[in-house]
């Protein structure tokens, strides 16, 4: 072993890649029983919606974090970019919120 990670949460995970393709002995230490980090999806018996916890989006479509993905065979969903706010006491759609930050 030449280099040791701590955590394989994303920015482990990519460091521990990045190496060994450049032929560098990599050992990944991770505490918990499931590699993500901080990001991961938990399903609620009550609901039929995920429950999103950490870091879950990817915004836009980086082609390069998407083929990360697929690689990895994660499972992705796609999801509506919609939001709403409050005018008024209803609850109106807020269009392209994004292109005003």
């Amino acid at each position: 072993m030449d280099v040791a990670i701590v955590g394989a949460g994303f920015a482990g995970l990519a460091a521990a890649r990045v190496l060994a393709e450049r032929g560098i002995a990599v050992e990944l230490f991770e505490a918990s029983e499931r590699v993500g980090g901080r990001a991961r999806t938990i399903h609620d018996d009550g609901t039929s919606l995920p429950v999103e916890l950490g870091p879950e989006f990817v915004h836009g479509c980086p082609e390069v974090t998407l083929a990360l993905a697929r690689e990895a065979g994660a499972e992705l969903e796609e999801v509506v970019d919609r939001h709403h706010v409050q005018r008024g006491g209803r609850l109106v759609d807020a269009g392209d919120m994004w292109s005003r930050f």
